[in-house]
């Protein structure tokens, strides 16, 4: 048969006092991780761009490395020390270094093209 006597389990409101004594933390961004972020995800647009279309996203590349590299920096000096900062701040590096590398090798390749009245 039905049992009508169920009640549920009765449970200790531990919301005042654990935020009084500080005990729990909630879960907060530190100071910079936003900057940190973005620079992460600016390292990751400006490489998978770079990969997708060579020419233009050489170009697209390494302002986004230069972006990227800003926040990083940014991110270090308001105090965040964490992997995400690290990551941003090595994928802006060679967004920087193989963008201008590869714009360095574009240009010189059409500045050869246009010598030979191509």
């Amino acid at each position: 048969m039905e049992n009508y006597d169920y009640q549920p389990p009765q449970y200790d409101d531990l919301s005042g006092a654990a935020s009084a004594s500080g005990d729990i933390s909630s879960p907060e961004l530190q100071k910079g991780q936003t900057l940190a972020t973005i620079s992460m995800v600016l390292g990751i647009v400006g490489l998978a761009i770079m990969l997708i279309t060579v020419f233009y996203g050489a170009f697209i590349s390494v302002i986004a490395g230069v972006s990227g590299l800003i926040c990083a920096i940014m991110s270090k000096s308001s105090g965040y020390v964490g992997a995400t900062r690290t990551a941003g701040l090595i994928m802006a590096i060679i967004n920087i270094a193989l963008g201008t590398l590869i714009s360095i090798a574009c240009v010189s390749c059409l500045a050869m093209g246009m010598g030979y009245g191509l």
